[in-house]
């Protein structure tokens, strides 16, 4: 048998392939078509120069972009805090020399605005009950007549009925403060004597004008009047020694 025909027929065969120059069939992918290089995976230097404009988007480790308004410190956006007014000072009915919100001393239509009514017994006008509940009492002067255009003579504060906060004279006094309370908010106020339904008694006076806030205690005496003591009403009017109720 001859065998050295068949080994040379191999070598051919198996020669062009380790050449690396044998052909394939179109279509065939080879090692080089089929292989793709992976990504490099970016390091921190990598990332910290990646330019981040073209994306619109800022990396974590961006510098905060200045507004050009000032941020506000802690001692700029707390603020003050201030006493609550009172439902009377909410509403303006702030007793001062003259009147007592949009009522004043003087004024002729109290029955007409529906702040005083004609009391049967004593057939007087007095302040009707949605006033008096509050503490605010109006008084025409005592006179003979009941007609309900008399001028406003008195407006006087006292405590409302159940409790409540009372209204205030624009200085800051109420009901329920002391007479050494009343004296440092009106330095200038004086005892002064008045002559009422049951004979004299002390006051304490202060002045404005022609008119008067006379600061009462509930024992109407001639006793000396103690810095401890407590101002039961107020009551302002046009000055006079004359303090009489009107019933």
């Amino acid at each position: 048998m001859r065998k050295f025909p068949t080994i040379l027929l191999t070598g051919l065969l198996l020669a062009p392939t380790a050449c690396g120059t044998a052909e394939t069939e179109p279509g065939t992918p080879t090692v080089t078509e089929t292989v793709t290089a992976a990504p490099a995976e970016p390091t921190s230097s990598d990332v910290a120069e990646t330019p981040t404009a073209e994306t619109g988007q800022e990396s974590e480790s961006a510098e905060p972009v200045e507004t050009g308004e000032p941020t506000p410190s802690a001692t700029e956006t707390e603020v003050a805090s201030e006493p609550a007014e009172s439902p009377s000072e909410q509403a303006g009915e702030v007793l001062s020399f003259t009147g007592l919100g949009e009522f004043n001393l003087g004024d002729t239509d109290m029955v007409e605005r529906g702040a005083m009514v004609l009391e049967p017994e004593c057939q007087v006008y007095i302040s009707t009950p949605s006033f008096a509940g509050r503490g605010i009492h109006f008084q025409h002067a005592p006179t003979p007549d009941t007609a309900e255009d008399l001028p406003l003579a008195t407006i006087t504060i006292g405590h409302p009925e159940g409790g409540g906060e009372p209204v205030r004279t624009e200085a800051g006094a109420a009901p329920g403060m002391t007479y050494g309370e009343i004296r440092e908010l009106y330095p200038d106020a004086a005892e002064e004597t008045k002559n009422g339904d049951g004979g004299p008694f002390l006051t304490l006076s202060a002045r404005e004008g022609d008119n008067e806030m006379v600061f009462l205690r509930e024992d109407y005496s001639t006793a000396p009047l103690e810095d401890g003591q407590v101002v039961q009403s107020i009551a302002v009017r046009a000055h006079s020694e004359e303090m009489r109720g009107s019933c």
